[in-house]
Protein backbone atom coordinates (compact mmCIF):
# COMPACT_ATOMS: atom_id res chain seq x y z
CA UNK A 1 0.00 0.00 0.00
CA UNK A 2 2.87 2.36 0.85
CA UNK A 3 4.43 1.69 -2.55
CA UNK A 4 1.17 2.65 -4.23
CA UNK A 5 0.98 5.88 -2.25
CA UNK A 6 4.63 6.59 -3.10
CA UNK A 7 4.00 5.96 -6.81
CA UNK A 8 0.98 8.23 -6.66
CA UNK A 9 3.05 11.04 -5.12
CA UNK A 10 5.78 10.58 -7.75
CA UNK A 11 3.13 10.65 -10.48
CA UNK A 12 1.78 13.90 -9.07
CA UNK A 13 5.28 15.41 -9.06
CA UNK A 14 5.78 14.53 -12.74
CA UNK A 15 2.37 15.94 -13.61
CA UNK A 16 3.15 19.11 -11.68
CA UNK A 17 6.42 19.53 -13.63
CA UNK A 18 4.54 19.09 -16.91
CA UNK A 19 2.02 21.72 -15.87
CA UNK A 20 4.79 24.16 -14.92
CA UNK A 21 6.47 23.56 -18.30
CA UNK A 22 3.18 24.22 -20.06
CA UNK A 23 2.77 27.41 -18.03
CA UNK A 24 6.20 28.66 -19.04
CA UNK A 25 5.60 28.06 -22.75
CA UNK A 26 2.16 29.65 -22.59
CA UNK A 27 3.60 32.67 -20.82
CA UNK A 28 6.46 33.12 -23.27
CA UNK A 29 4.45 32.80 -26.45
CA UNK A 30 1.31 34.72 -25.44
CA UNK A 31 2.52 38.18 -26.41
CA UNK A 32 1.78 41.19 -28.53
CA UNK A 33 4.68 42.94 -30.22
CA UNK A 34 4.79 46.71 -29.97
CA UNK A 35 8.20 47.56 -31.38
CA UNK A 36 9.25 49.25 -34.61
CA UNK A 37 12.54 50.62 -35.98
CA UNK A 38 13.21 53.24 -38.63
CA UNK A 39 14.89 53.59 -41.05
CA UNK A 40 15.12 49.92 -41.91
CA UNK A 41 18.37 50.45 -43.80
CA UNK A 42 21.11 53.09 -44.10
CA UNK A 43 23.43 53.00 -47.12
CA UNK A 44 26.92 54.46 -47.61
CA UNK A 45 29.47 54.47 -50.38
CA UNK A 46 32.62 52.77 -49.10
CA UNK A 47 35.39 55.10 -47.94
CA UNK A 48 38.48 53.58 -46.31
CA UNK A 49 39.45 54.41 -42.71
CA UNK A 50 36.68 56.88 -41.88
CA UNK A 51 34.20 57.13 -39.02
CA UNK A 52 30.50 57.86 -39.31
CA UNK A 53 27.75 58.44 -36.76
CA UNK A 54 24.45 56.86 -37.79
CA UNK A 55 21.10 57.69 -36.19
CA UNK A 56 18.04 55.45 -36.03
CA UNK A 57 14.78 55.53 -34.12
CA UNK A 58 12.88 52.99 -32.02
CA UNK A 59 9.10 53.30 -32.16
CA UNK A 60 6.70 52.23 -29.41
CA UNK A 61 3.79 51.48 -31.76
CA UNK A 62 1.29 50.44 -29.08
CA UNK A 63 2.27 52.91 -26.33
CA UNK A 64 3.17 50.38 -23.68
CA UNK A 65 5.86 50.23 -21.02
CA UNK A 66 8.69 47.92 -22.06
CA UNK A 67 12.44 47.37 -21.95
CA UNK A 68 14.41 46.94 -25.18
CA UNK A 69 17.78 45.26 -25.67
CA UNK A 70 20.06 46.17 -28.57
CA UNK A 71 22.85 44.15 -30.12
CA UNK A 72 25.05 44.27 -33.22
CA UNK A 73 25.29 41.46 -35.75
CA UNK A 74 26.73 40.94 -39.20
CA UNK A 75 30.11 41.02 -40.89
CA UNK A 76 31.04 44.43 -39.44
CA UNK A 77 29.93 43.81 -35.86
CA UNK A 78 33.49 44.52 -34.63
CA UNK A 79 33.47 47.92 -36.38
CA UNK A 80 30.17 49.14 -34.91
CA UNK A 81 29.75 50.64 -31.43
CA UNK A 82 26.28 51.32 -30.02
CA UNK A 83 25.78 54.40 -27.87
CA UNK A 84 23.66 52.21 -25.56
CA UNK A 85 22.63 48.56 -25.45
CA UNK A 86 19.31 48.91 -23.65
CA UNK A 87 16.35 51.31 -23.75
CA UNK A 88 13.37 51.75 -21.44
CA UNK A 89 10.02 52.96 -22.80
CA UNK A 90 7.31 54.41 -20.60
CA UNK A 91 3.73 53.91 -21.75
CA UNK A 92 3.48 57.56 -22.84
CA UNK A 93 6.70 57.53 -24.89
CA UNK A 94 6.29 56.94 -28.62
CA UNK A 95 9.81 57.28 -30.07
CA UNK A 96 13.47 57.37 -29.01
CA UNK A 97 16.40 58.44 -31.20
CA UNK A 98 19.61 56.44 -30.83
CA UNK A 99 22.91 56.29 -32.68
CA UNK A 100 25.95 54.14 -33.31
CA UNK A 101 29.47 54.78 -34.55
CA UNK A 102 30.91 52.79 -37.44
CA UNK A 103 34.61 52.72 -38.32
CA UNK A 104 35.21 51.76 -41.95
CA UNK A 105 38.15 49.37 -42.53
CA UNK A 106 40.91 49.98 -45.06
CA UNK A 107 39.32 47.81 -47.76
CA UNK A 108 36.39 45.52 -48.52
CA UNK A 109 35.85 42.71 -51.01
CA UNK A 110 32.30 43.60 -52.01
CA UNK A 111 29.27 45.65 -51.11
CA UNK A 112 26.19 44.47 -49.28
CA UNK A 113 24.76 44.33 -45.77
CA UNK A 114 27.69 44.75 -43.41
CA UNK A 115 26.01 45.12 -40.01
CA UNK A 116 22.61 44.86 -38.31
CA UNK A 117 21.34 46.60 -35.20
CA UNK A 118 18.85 44.14 -33.71
CA UNK A 119 16.28 45.40 -31.22
CA UNK A 120 14.05 43.07 -29.17
CA UNK A 121 11.81 43.34 -26.15
CA UNK A 122 13.30 41.83 -23.00
CA UNK A 123 11.71 39.74 -20.27
CA UNK A 124 12.11 42.34 -17.52
CA UNK A 125 8.79 44.09 -18.04
CA UNK A 126 6.33 45.02 -15.34
CA UNK A 127 3.99 42.03 -15.58
CA UNK A 128 1.74 43.38 -12.85
CA UNK A 129 0.60 46.10 -15.23
CA UNK A 130 -0.41 43.60 -17.89
CA UNK A 131 2.57 44.03 -20.20
CA UNK A 132 3.96 41.13 -22.20
CA UNK A 133 7.28 39.77 -23.40
CA UNK A 134 7.95 40.60 -27.05
CA UNK A 135 9.99 37.66 -28.28
CA UNK A 136 8.11 37.00 -31.53
CA UNK A 137 9.72 39.80 -33.44
CA UNK A 138 13.27 41.14 -33.43
CA UNK A 139 13.27 44.24 -35.62
CA UNK A 140 16.50 45.29 -37.28
CA UNK A 141 18.23 48.29 -38.81
CA UNK A 142 20.70 47.39 -41.57
CA UNK A 143 23.95 49.11 -42.53
CA UNK A 144 24.45 48.62 -46.26
CA UNK A 145 27.78 49.51 -47.88
CA UNK A 146 28.07 50.14 -51.61
CA UNK A 147 31.33 49.21 -53.34
CA UNK A 148 32.10 50.82 -56.70
CA UNK A 149 34.60 48.00 -57.28
CA UNK A 150 32.08 45.19 -57.46
CA UNK A 151 28.72 46.85 -58.06
CA UNK A 152 29.00 47.26 -61.88
CA UNK A 153 29.78 43.56 -62.27
CA UNK A 154 27.03 42.25 -59.99
CA UNK A 155 24.32 44.67 -61.17
CA UNK A 156 22.42 44.18 -57.92
CA UNK A 157 19.55 46.45 -57.05
CA UNK A 158 19.58 48.02 -53.59
CA UNK A 159 16.34 48.74 -51.71
CA UNK A 160 17.30 51.39 -49.16
CA UNK A 161 13.97 52.41 -47.67
CA UNK A 162 10.27 51.53 -47.65
CA UNK A 163 8.04 54.18 -46.12
CA UNK A 164 4.64 55.85 -45.91
CA UNK A 165 4.71 59.64 -45.44
CA UNK A 166 1.09 60.54 -44.73
CA UNK A 167 -1.58 58.12 -43.64
CA UNK A 168 -5.10 58.17 -42.20
CA UNK A 169 -6.82 54.99 -41.03
CA UNK A 170 -9.25 53.57 -43.58
CA UNK A 171 -7.67 55.41 -46.51
CA UNK A 172 -5.32 53.87 -49.12
CA UNK A 173 -1.70 54.18 -47.98
CA UNK A 174 0.88 55.40 -50.47
CA UNK A 175 3.83 53.03 -50.01
CA UNK A 176 7.10 54.34 -51.46
CA UNK A 177 10.10 52.12 -52.15
CA UNK A 178 13.47 53.87 -52.54
CA UNK A 179 15.85 52.00 -54.85
CA UNK A 180 19.48 52.57 -55.86
CA UNK A 181 20.91 51.27 -59.12
CA UNK A 182 24.63 50.87 -58.31
CA UNK A 183 25.47 49.26 -61.66
CA UNK A 184 26.83 50.73 -64.88
CA UNK A 185 23.70 49.80 -66.85
CA UNK A 186 20.15 51.08 -66.88
CA UNK A 187 17.74 48.82 -65.04
CA UNK A 188 14.65 48.37 -67.20
CA UNK A 189 11.03 48.05 -66.12
CA UNK A 190 11.63 48.11 -62.35
CA UNK A 191 8.54 47.52 -60.22
CA UNK A 192 7.51 45.78 -57.03
CA UNK A 193 4.88 43.47 -55.57
CA UNK A 194 4.12 43.59 -51.86
CA UNK A 195 2.35 40.77 -50.01
CA UNK A 196 1.02 41.62 -46.55
CA UNK A 197 0.34 38.87 -43.99
CA UNK A 198 -1.37 38.99 -40.61
CA UNK A 199 0.29 37.76 -37.42
CA UNK A 200 -0.82 34.18 -38.18
CA UNK A 201 0.69 34.10 -41.69
CA UNK A 202 -2.56 34.55 -43.60
CA UNK A 203 -2.28 36.66 -46.77
CA UNK A 204 -4.36 39.80 -46.28
CA UNK A 205 -3.34 41.99 -49.21
CA UNK A 206 -1.28 42.00 -52.41
CA UNK A 207 -0.55 45.03 -54.60
CA UNK A 208 1.87 46.20 -57.31
CA UNK A 209 3.79 49.43 -57.80
CA UNK A 210 4.40 51.72 -60.74
CA UNK A 211 6.97 50.71 -63.43
CA UNK A 212 10.09 52.81 -64.02
CA UNK A 213 13.60 52.64 -65.51
CA UNK A 214 16.55 53.52 -63.26
CA UNK A 215 19.66 55.04 -64.79
CA UNK A 216 23.17 53.94 -63.68
CA UNK A 217 24.18 55.13 -60.18
CA UNK A 218 20.80 56.79 -59.65
CA UNK A 219 18.24 56.62 -56.85
CA UNK A 220 14.55 56.48 -57.73
CA UNK A 221 11.30 55.83 -55.89
CA UNK A 222 8.49 53.56 -57.03
CA UNK A 223 4.99 54.01 -55.59
CA UNK A 224 2.19 51.62 -54.71
CA UNK A 225 -1.16 52.02 -52.99
CA UNK A 226 -2.19 49.70 -50.17
CA UNK A 227 -5.90 49.51 -49.40
CA UNK A 228 -5.91 49.23 -45.59
CA UNK A 229 -9.69 48.96 -45.24
CA UNK A 230 -10.49 46.24 -42.71
CA UNK A 231 -6.97 46.18 -41.22
CA UNK A 232 -6.74 46.61 -37.45
CA UNK A 233 -3.93 48.46 -35.70
CA UNK A 234 -0.98 46.19 -35.00
CA UNK A 235 1.98 44.42 -36.57
CA UNK A 236 2.02 42.65 -39.93
CA UNK A 237 4.62 40.74 -41.90
CA UNK A 238 5.28 41.50 -45.56
CA UNK A 239 7.31 40.23 -48.45
CA UNK A 240 8.57 42.81 -50.94
CA UNK A 241 9.53 41.46 -54.39
CA UNK A 242 11.46 43.76 -56.74
CA UNK A 243 11.46 42.94 -60.46
CA UNK A 244 14.24 44.31 -62.71
CA UNK A 245 16.15 43.19 -65.85
CA UNK A 246 14.30 39.84 -65.79
CA UNK A 247 15.54 39.27 -62.23
CA UNK A 248 13.93 39.43 -58.81
CA UNK A 249 15.05 40.35 -55.33
CA UNK A 250 13.02 39.70 -52.18
CA UNK A 251 13.08 41.56 -48.88
CA UNK A 252 11.24 40.72 -45.67
CA UNK A 253 9.41 43.60 -44.00
CA UNK A 254 7.79 44.29 -40.65
CA UNK A 255 4.87 46.72 -40.76
CA UNK A 256 3.49 48.54 -37.71
CA UNK A 257 0.07 49.95 -38.54
CA UNK A 258 -1.25 52.77 -36.36
CA UNK A 259 -4.28 55.05 -36.53
CA UNK A 260 -2.39 57.85 -38.27
CA UNK A 261 1.01 56.41 -39.20
CA UNK A 262 2.63 53.35 -40.77
CA UNK A 263 6.19 52.34 -39.85
CA UNK A 264 7.96 49.87 -42.16
CA UNK A 265 11.27 48.21 -41.34
CA UNK A 266 13.46 45.46 -42.75
CA UNK A 267 13.40 42.13 -40.94
CA UNK A 268 11.79 38.72 -40.62
CA UNK A 269 8.34 38.47 -39.05
CA UNK A 270 7.90 35.30 -36.97
CA UNK A 271 4.29 34.28 -37.35
CA UNK A 272 2.23 32.95 -34.45
CA UNK A 273 0.18 29.78 -34.30
CA UNK A 274 -3.47 30.54 -34.97
CA UNK A 275 -5.55 30.15 -31.79
CA UNK A 276 -8.04 27.29 -31.75
CA UNK A 277 -10.25 28.92 -29.12
CA UNK A 278 -13.03 31.02 -30.77
CA UNK A 279 -11.99 34.34 -29.24
CA UNK A 280 -11.25 37.58 -31.06
CA UNK A 281 -7.75 39.06 -31.32
CA UNK A 282 -8.99 42.19 -29.53
CA UNK A 283 -10.15 40.10 -26.57
CA UNK A 284 -6.84 38.22 -26.45
CA UNK A 285 -4.93 41.49 -26.24
CA UNK A 286 -7.01 42.60 -23.24
CA UNK A 287 -6.30 39.46 -21.20
CA UNK A 288 -3.05 39.24 -19.26
CA UNK A 289 -1.22 36.12 -20.57
CA UNK A 290 -0.03 35.30 -17.04
CA UNK A 291 -3.65 34.99 -15.88
CA UNK A 292 -4.51 32.80 -18.91
CA UNK A 293 -1.55 30.52 -18.20
CA UNK A 294 -2.41 30.18 -14.50
CA UNK A 295 -6.05 29.34 -15.23
CA UNK A 296 -5.08 26.71 -17.81
CA UNK A 297 -2.44 25.24 -15.49
CA UNK A 298 -4.88 24.97 -12.58
CA UNK A 299 -7.57 23.34 -14.75
CA UNK A 300 -5.09 20.82 -16.16
CA UNK A 301 -3.73 20.01 -12.71
CA UNK A 302 -7.23 19.38 -11.31
CA UNK A 303 -8.25 17.18 -14.28
CA UNK A 304 -5.08 15.07 -14.11
CA UNK A 305 -5.34 14.76 -10.32
CA UNK A 306 -8.93 13.48 -10.60
CA UNK A 307 -7.95 10.94 -13.28
CA UNK A 308 -5.04 9.61 -11.19
CA UNK A 309 -7.24 9.41 -8.06
CA UNK A 310 -10.01 7.46 -9.85
CA UNK A 311 -7.48 5.11 -11.46
CA UNK A 312 -5.72 4.30 -8.16
CA UNK A 313 -9.03 3.89 -6.33
CA UNK A 314 -10.28 1.37 -8.89
CA UNK A 315 -6.99 -0.49 -8.85
CA UNK A 316 -6.96 -0.66 -5.03
CA UNK A 317 -10.56 -1.90 -4.93
CA UNK A 318 -9.73 -4.58 -7.49
CA UNK A 319 -6.78 -5.82 -5.43
CA UNK A 320 -8.89 -5.94 -2.24
CA UNK A 321 -11.64 -7.93 -3.99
Amino acid sequence: MRNKIKRRKEGKKKIFLLVITFFIFTFLFSNVNALGITPGRTSFEFEPDIEKIVEFRLVNTENKAMNISLKVGGEWSDFVILNQTSVKFNADEYMKTLSYKVRFPSSIDSGGIKAKIIASETASNNLAQGTTIGINIAVEHQLYVLSNITAPEKEEINVTKVFVKHYQKGEPAKVEVEIINPSAETMKNVYSTMLVYDRYGLLRSQFNSTHIDIEPNKTETIEAYWDTYGFEKGDYGANLIIYYNNKTEEQGLIISLGSDRIEIGFGKFEFEKHPTVPISITEIKKINPVIIALIVAIILFIIVDIIVFIYLKKKTKKIIN
